[in-house]
């Protein structure tokens, strides 16, 4: 690629690895969002052909909307993500665009209005760079179903993304954004955000409103921001934070501000391990990782508490009913009526649910109350909650189990969901960000989860433990890794 100024030909600008380095290059003027958005739709062209993170791209619209951002910020404007490109899971609605959720069911279906959330990214001066890619109908936590194609993992790309929101954290790892929104219903956030070594935060239930985003099931449904600091993410939090009349599930929270969560002090944090939990169904690289990890905190000052949660495993169960039911909910007469757009995997998945009876139902949307209540009793001699984000690093695309540590082996859907699924039926906020890597360079994390309501401290320690292990600023290097015949499937586009 040449870059042309004034006639002359120079070396291309170095990509911002951060919105927090681009936002000041950006208000300084070392940096025009016109120049940032002609940087990231370069490196798309070349490296998404390979990648399948992306499922559209908004070329024009970027560029015009990047012109504009230019001459707000002339004219001294200070919005918040002002001239900041975003990338956006491909079940959230933009108005004019279409929404596909990765599925030929929704073929030539167009948004007639923007979701809430892209409302207030516009607000808050946001340039839409186009939607990700995701596993179809975001039933599916690896993204290597979807009518476009797998998304492939930066690092090593015959390794999965996770999912659902695969795309968007291939996006952020590959350098093809430096900020994406995803959706988590089952840890479809933190896991890509782990297995892709991003920072991704599933806020408290109810924080950023679900308006406009397809949904898999409301009880347990959340949206929320995925980047590659930790600092970037509260940044995007901040713009999507906020009370929603117009869905039903919208909390009135107390507001999140991101450079008050970055200055909160962190010595002192008492931080949850239940060891049993913990400990157990892990892979070496990640045990050892994790370790280092909790030492890491405890120089930091934090401290950490041994406890016991209550009923995990009768948690996991009861949230996978809410979700089946839900899912069945919101499928049914779409499954009666184009029952072959669905890919089969899919398809099969929603047939399962529909066994659930009303009762089934019923019974845990109760225990979900109860169990509330329960779950809240820990926070009376804890802050924070701290577990692996996922037990392994990134399976190969093609692997059904996984080995673990004492001669286990693990189906790749429960192992990944392990430590997701109780916070999703709480409505707890939790966070993923990188603690390391394996042998093969694959990206371990680690999760942090707080009460309701309580992001910024999940901020304050995640901000810390990422200072306090120094990790390197590093995006993956797909061209250097991707091998012959390792790019991109013709797919069967909706």
């Amino acid at each position: 690629m040449t870059w042309k100024t004034d006639g002359l030909v120079h070396e291309p600008p170095e990509l911002p690895f951060s919105i927090a380095t681009a936002r000041s290059q950006l208000r300084s003027g070392e940096l025009s969002p016109v120049t940032l958005v002609e940087l990231l739709l370069e490196r798309i062209c070349r490296l998404d052909p390979m990648l399948g993170a992306f499922t559209s791209v908004f070329e024009a619209e970027a560029r015009q909307e990047a012109k504009r951002c230019r001459e707000r910020l002339e004219a001294g404007d200070d919005a918040l993500l002002l001239g900041i490109p975003i990338a956006i899971k491909d079940l959230i609605d933009v108005a004019g665009k279409a929404t596909t959720c990765a599925s030929r069911v929704r073929a030539g279906h167009l948004a007639s209005q923007d979701a809430a959330l892209i409302t207030k990214l516009r607000a808050a001066g946001a340039i839409l760079l186009g939607k990700t890619n995701l596993h179809e109908m975001a039933f599916g936590i690896t993204t290597q179903v979807s009518c476009f194609g797998p998304a492939r993992n930066p690092w090593q790309p015959d390794h999965i993304t996770g999912g659902s929101s695969g795309g968007s954290a291939a996006a952020l790892a590959a350098g093809l954004t430096l900020g994406a929104i995803g959706t988590d219903t089952g840890g479809s956030i933190r896991i890509p955000s782990s297995l892709c070594g991003t920072i991704g935060i599933k806020p408290t239930h109810g924080r950023v409103s679900c308006r406009g985003v397809w949904p898999l099931s409301w009880t347990l449904d959340h949206a929320g921001p995925m980047a590659r600091t930790v600092e970037d993410a509260a940044w995007i939090l901040e713009a999507l934070d906020g009370f929603d009349a117009g869905d039903p599930m919208s909390r009135k929270l107390p507001p999140f501000r991101a450079a008050e969560a970055l200055a909160l002090p962190v010595r002192g944090l008492r931080v949850g391990i239940d060891r049993a939990w913990c400990d157990e169904q892990l892979t070496g690289p990640v045990r050892s990782v994790f370790e280092l990890a909790l030492s890491a905190l405890e120089s930091a000052g934090l401290t950490l508490v041994p406890i016991e949660i209550p009923e995990r495993d009768v948690a996991q169960s009861i949230s996978l009913t809410l979700l089946r039911g839900e899912a069945w909910a919101v499928h049914e007469e779409l499954l009666a009526s184009f029952e072959d757009a669905y890919l089969p995997e899919t398809r099969l998945r929603l047939e399962e649910c529909c066994h659930l009876t009303a009762a089934d139902q019923a019974r845990a949307m109760r225990y979900r109350l109860e169990y509330g209540r329960q779950a809240e009793s820990l926070l009376e001699s804890v802050d924070l909650l701290a577990t692996p984000t996922t037990p392994c690093t990134a399976p190969v695309s093609s692997a059904e189990h996984v080995d673990l540590l004492g001669g286990q082996r693990e189906a790749i859907r429960p192992l990944l969901t392990r430590f997701m699924r109780l916070f999703n039926l709480l409505g707890w906020p939790a966070l993923s960000l990188p603690i390391g890597r394996d042998d093969l360079g694959l990206p371990i994390g680690l999760q942090f989860a707080a009460g309701p309501g309580d992001e910024a401290r999940l901020v304050t320690a995640a901000a810390a433990l990422e200072t306090a292990l120094g990790m390197p600023r590093m995006l993956a290097s797909p061209t250097t890794e991707l091998k012959p015949g390792q790019g991109r499937e013709a797919t069967n586009e909706p």
